[in-house]
Protein backbone atom coordinates (compact mmCIF):
# COMPACT_ATOMS: atom_id res chain seq x y z
CA UNK A 1 0.00 0.00 0.00
CA UNK A 2 1.39 3.43 -1.41
CA UNK A 3 1.22 6.19 1.70
CA UNK A 4 0.94 9.54 0.86
CA UNK A 5 3.80 11.97 1.52
CA UNK A 6 4.07 15.43 1.34
CA UNK A 7 7.85 15.44 1.38
CA UNK A 8 9.04 16.74 -1.59
CA UNK A 9 12.28 14.26 -1.71
CA UNK A 10 12.80 11.22 -0.32
CA UNK A 11 14.63 8.63 -1.79
CA UNK A 12 16.49 5.18 -1.01
CA UNK A 13 19.17 3.39 -2.10
CA UNK A 14 18.98 0.08 -3.69
CA UNK A 15 20.07 -3.59 -1.78
CA UNK A 16 22.69 -4.07 -4.31
CA UNK A 17 24.66 -0.10 -3.65
CA UNK A 18 23.69 -0.93 0.22
CA UNK A 19 25.43 -4.05 0.19
CA UNK A 20 28.68 -2.44 -1.83
CA UNK A 21 28.45 1.21 0.15
CA UNK A 22 28.26 -0.34 3.25
CA UNK A 23 31.22 1.63 4.65
CA UNK A 24 28.50 4.70 4.52
CA UNK A 25 26.40 5.93 8.05
CA UNK A 26 22.70 5.87 5.62
CA UNK A 27 20.77 4.82 3.36
CA UNK A 28 17.68 6.66 2.70
CA UNK A 29 17.12 10.75 3.16
CA UNK A 30 13.94 12.19 2.86
CA UNK A 31 13.04 16.14 3.73
CA UNK A 32 11.06 17.15 7.06
CA UNK A 33 10.08 20.48 8.04
CA UNK A 34 13.30 21.64 9.83
CA UNK A 35 15.42 19.30 8.57
CA UNK A 36 16.85 15.82 6.95
CA UNK A 37 15.25 12.63 8.13
CA UNK A 38 18.62 9.85 7.50
CA UNK A 39 17.97 6.22 8.11
CA UNK A 40 20.40 3.18 7.66
CA UNK A 41 21.29 -0.45 8.98
CA UNK A 42 24.12 1.68 10.73
CA UNK A 43 23.33 4.01 12.18
CA UNK A 44 19.43 3.68 12.87
CA UNK A 45 16.85 7.24 12.07
CA UNK A 46 18.62 10.67 12.92
CA UNK A 47 16.71 13.71 12.23
CA UNK A 48 19.18 16.39 11.33
CA UNK A 49 17.85 20.21 12.19
CA UNK A 50 18.93 22.70 8.77
CA UNK A 51 20.33 24.19 11.54
CA UNK A 52 22.74 21.77 12.26
CA UNK A 53 24.45 21.43 8.74
CA UNK A 54 27.80 23.67 8.45
CA UNK A 55 29.10 23.85 4.47
CA UNK A 56 26.34 22.49 3.12
CA UNK A 57 26.20 18.72 1.20
CA UNK A 58 28.81 17.88 -1.18
CA UNK A 59 29.28 15.11 -3.54
CA UNK A 60 31.87 12.26 -3.03
CA UNK A 61 32.69 10.27 -5.71
CA UNK A 62 32.94 7.05 -5.80
CA UNK A 63 33.64 3.59 -8.80
CA UNK A 64 30.03 2.67 -9.46
CA UNK A 65 28.18 4.66 -6.93
CA UNK A 66 28.40 8.19 -5.02
CA UNK A 67 28.08 9.53 -1.48
CA UNK A 68 26.24 12.77 -0.20
CA UNK A 69 28.65 14.40 2.63
CA UNK A 70 26.46 16.36 5.32
CA UNK A 71 29.01 18.69 6.87
CA UNK A 72 27.62 20.04 9.88
CA UNK A 73 28.71 22.86 12.03
CA UNK A 74 30.21 20.57 14.79
CA UNK A 75 32.95 19.40 11.84
CA UNK A 76 31.30 15.77 11.84
CA UNK A 77 30.36 14.55 8.25
CA UNK A 78 27.06 12.15 8.11
CA UNK A 79 27.62 10.06 5.08
CA UNK A 80 24.52 8.63 2.20
CA UNK A 81 25.98 6.15 0.27
CA UNK A 82 25.20 4.28 -2.56
CA UNK A 83 23.56 7.02 -4.74
CA UNK A 84 23.70 6.44 -8.78
CA UNK A 85 25.99 8.81 -10.59
CA UNK A 86 22.26 9.87 -12.61
CA UNK A 87 20.76 11.02 -9.47
CA UNK A 88 23.06 12.55 -7.42
CA UNK A 89 23.34 16.05 -8.66
CA UNK A 90 19.46 16.16 -8.37
CA UNK A 91 19.62 15.08 -4.58
CA UNK A 92 22.59 17.48 -3.76
CA UNK A 93 20.67 20.28 -5.66
CA UNK A 94 17.45 19.85 -3.91
CA UNK A 95 19.32 19.17 -0.28
CA UNK A 96 21.33 22.69 -0.84
CA UNK A 97 18.40 24.34 -1.80
CA UNK A 98 16.24 23.50 0.76
CA UNK A 99 18.74 24.25 3.51
CA UNK A 100 19.25 27.63 1.97
CA UNK A 101 15.25 27.97 1.51
CA UNK A 102 14.84 27.30 5.63
CA UNK A 103 18.10 29.55 6.62
CA UNK A 104 16.35 32.30 4.58
CA UNK A 105 13.48 32.32 6.98
CA UNK A 106 14.58 31.44 9.72
CA UNK A 107 17.04 34.69 9.63
CA UNK A 108 14.31 36.82 8.34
Amino acid sequence: MATKSKDPLKYQVGWLAALFASHTDYQSISLANDGVILSGHKEGLNKLPYLSVGAGIAIEQGFFWNVLAVHLEDGSILRLGGISKKKIGLLQTTLNHSFRAYIGVFYQ
